[in-house]
């Protein structure tokens, strides 16, 4: 084709358009992803400062209280308390109260019908997805 032909030079502008939009789309998008982020930080941030509040004043138990000064002071780390490498006696009866929570909670979840369907659409989905990465059951 001539580089002169007027129907090419139209489709070269039409393309170059759709890329700058497209390219003016992705900046957008990348923009309101990077505001959502900095707002779910902040949330997160605020959420956290009022959790580690409430356990300074003890609103979550005196074991959890003694584990936030001990935090506060630099002794250990939530996620130690967590992860089971603190072994501090007020670390460990925390770590049985979530686990305790947890179980709780396991049990209601298991009560709701919604959430029993729900677990039992995510089983399925699961199964499907090991047969088709071991289509042969090895």
């Amino acid at each position: 084709m001539d580089r002169n032909d007027p129907q090419l030079r139209a489709a070269v502008r039409r393309s170059n358009e759709a890329k700058k939009a497209a390219v003016a789309d992705i900046r957008a998008l990348t923009a309101s992803i990077k505001r959502s982020h900095a707002q779910f930080k902040a949330e997160a941030a605020g959420r956290r400062t009022e959790r580690e509040e409430a356990n300074r004043r003890g609103d979550n138990g005196p074991d959890v209280q003694r584990v936030q000064q001990r935090v506060d002071r630099g002794e250990t780390t939530w996620d130690a308390v967590r992860n089971g490498s603190d072994d501090h006696p007020s670390s460990i009866r925390v770590r049985q109260m979530i686990t305790a929570n947890l179980d709780q909670l396991g049990e209601v979840m298991a009560r709701d019908p919604e959430m029993a369907e729900q677990q039992r659409d995510l089983d399925l989905r699961n199964a499907e997805l090991e047969r088709l990465r071991d289509p042969d059951g090895r």
